[in-house]
């Protein structure tokens, strides 16, 4: 049977059923967005009878697009009477031009797909410069209310202080760490298997280095391991379910710091050998994240890689030549929860938060969603006869995918206001991103063998203190050392005793007292 999905004409019903929830009409004298209005609680009616405007700080959708230009924003914003106005930057400076504003004390009304962390929002909350918003969510958005009391997620988006400075997005719980995807097209040149466990790992790599794993005739063009920065990715494979935020693992209700563990010394033995053998890249540490994707477009030279989608570094014509490895044991795979928080937030510039509040609930519904992450059924998708949604190219939107969504959706790399719709992971034809539902397909494969590490860290303004404090210091001192460790620099056996020594120092015994009791405390707050 034909799914039915959001069309132009029932998405401006659900706006105007939804704004009507209070039963009033909300009449207004004012009519900027920071500016006190006289309304009755919870009660908004849309459209407004007088504009109201917004001003907001946000990333440049899709690298490229304005998000005030997004369908979704000129379909709301239109039919609520509210104007946006947005200042909007490149996701490479994101992060220090909002700090930036934020510091400067000349920051607009609301953050919007900012980028925000969860430990700044609370630090701009405890400056004022951040409003709590869990009355205002439960006043003026009751999808969002609805979902997070459904889904028992209000432990998740909740500060440590008690307050919500940020609306979640909600996407499908994959990996807490970066997906390592390896060339399986490669492996079966060989005559392999995939790899079930490290050392099995090696000697897959070993092959890709030495046996002309892409058949061009050359045996010295690939690269069996190739990566940016610091390869973390790999903590998923040792044994532990380790979380990414803290770098513990849970062992009979006890908290372990993974960096001084044993499974972190096998994880630098790992990474030393294959670097000392040539099976990594050996820019790794340098090289940028565009001059890896110029090297995987290219040619296929690359055997194995870590990154959010293949396609993102090998390029769309070989991303099926890859699988996300397989985790080697269920239960010992660590999974994030599908929600990121800090995707919308209200300053105290903000005099009048519900109205827009109130608009940007529309996105916590299904048929939300589907606007927020499709568009618009007949101008930016169409439903086929099986039920299955695709994008419509070549059209009004855009000739090409990305272009479609960036100009006919919110949703990109950088998360949003909105909770995606069942049907973008049931429904989606091969036709509408082939590379799409394949990530989708290896994402949902793997987190079948995951688990959840820790409950929402619930810190204390002291633990907070000492955890932001030490985590920083020790983390940066362990990078160092791995770095070393890996290039040859630095002996494993020979440095490992005084590593660990120096990490305990530097206050290890105060952080995990800080982490214990903060974990304590919140797996009894979240029952």
């Amino acid at each position: 049977m034909k799914q039915k999905i959001v069309s132009v004409l029932l998405t401006v019903a659900m706006i105007f059923s939804l704004a009507a929830c209070g039963g009033t009409e909300n009449k207004e004298e004012e009519s900027s967005g920071n500016t006190e209005k006289e309304t009755a609680e919870g009660e908004v009616t849309f459209p407004l009878d007088e504009k109201l405007t917004y001003t907001a700080f946000s990333v440049l959708h899709a690298s490229t697009y304005d998000l005030d230009d997004s369908l979704p924003m000129q379909m709301l914003q239109e039919e609520c009477n509210i104007d946006i106005e947005f200042q909007s930057v490149m996701s490479a400076e994101l992060s220090e031009k909002r700090n930036l504003l934020l510091n400067s004390g000349e920051y607009p009304e609301l953050l919007i797909k900012s980028g925000i962390t969860s430990s700044e929002m609370m630090d701009y909350g405890r400056q004022g410069i951040l409003i709590p918003l869990e009355d205002l969510i439960q006043e003026y958005m009751p999808n969002l209310t609805a979902w997070l009391n459904d889904n028992n997620a209000w432990q998740w988006v909740t500060s440590s202080d008690g307050h919500v400075y940020g609306l979640p997005c909600y996407e499908l719980a994959i990996t807490d760490w970066t997906p390592y995807w390896i060339n399986m097209k490669w492996i079966e040149n060989l005559g392999l298997q995939e790899p079930t466990n490290l050392d099995e790992l090696y000697e897959v790599l070993k092959a890709f280095k030495e046996e002309d794993a892409n058949g061009n005739g050359d045996p010295n063009d690939e690269i069996p391991l190739a990566f940016n920065g610091m390869p973390d990715f790999l903590f998923q494979y040792l044994g532990e379910a380790v979380d990414s935020k803290t770098y513990c693992y849970v062992e009979d209700g006890q908290l372990t710091f993974a960096p001084v563990s044993d499974i972190y010394y096998t994880y630098l033995e790992f990474f030393a050998k294959l670097y000392a053998e040539g099976l990594i890249l050996d820019t790794c540490f340098t090289i940028t994240g565009e001059e890896l994707t110029a090297m995987g477009t290219a040619n296929d030279v690359i055997g194995s890689n870590p990154t959010a989608g293949i396609f993102l570094t090998v390029g769309r014509d070989r991303d099926e030549d890859y699988k996300m490895l397989t985790p080697f044991e269920k239960g010992k795979y660590a999974i994030g929860n599908g929600i990121s928080t800090g995707v919308f937030c209200v300053t105290d510039k903000c005099q009048n938060p519900g109205p827009v509040l109130a608009m940007f609930d529309t996105f916590y519904s299904q048929e939300g969603g589907v606007l927020a992450t499709m568009g618009v059924e007949g101008k930016t998708y169409t439903i086929n006869e099986d039920g299955d949604w695709e994008w419509i190219v070549g059209g009004e939107y855009g000739e090409t995918v990305d272009e479609v969504r960036g100009n006919g959706t919110i949703q990109g790399t950088t998360a949003g206001p909105y909770i995606a719709p069942d049907i973008w992971w049931t429904n989606m034809s091969p036709k509408a991103d082939p590379d799409e539902v394949y990530l989708n397909k290896e994402r949902v494969r793997t987190a079948e063998y995951g688990v959840s590490v820790l409950p929402n860290m619930y810190y204390s303004q002291e633990d907070e203190d000492i955890v932001s404090t030490l985590f920083t210091d020790i983390r940066t001192y362990c990078e160092e050392y791995t770095v070393q460790i890996i290039t040859g620099e630095k002996d494993l056996a020979s440095t490992w005793d005084e590593y660990v020594s120096t990490i305990e120092q530097m206050g290890l015994s105060e952080l995990m007292e800080a982490y214990q009791r903060t974990y304590e405390n919140s797996l009894e707050m979240s029952q």
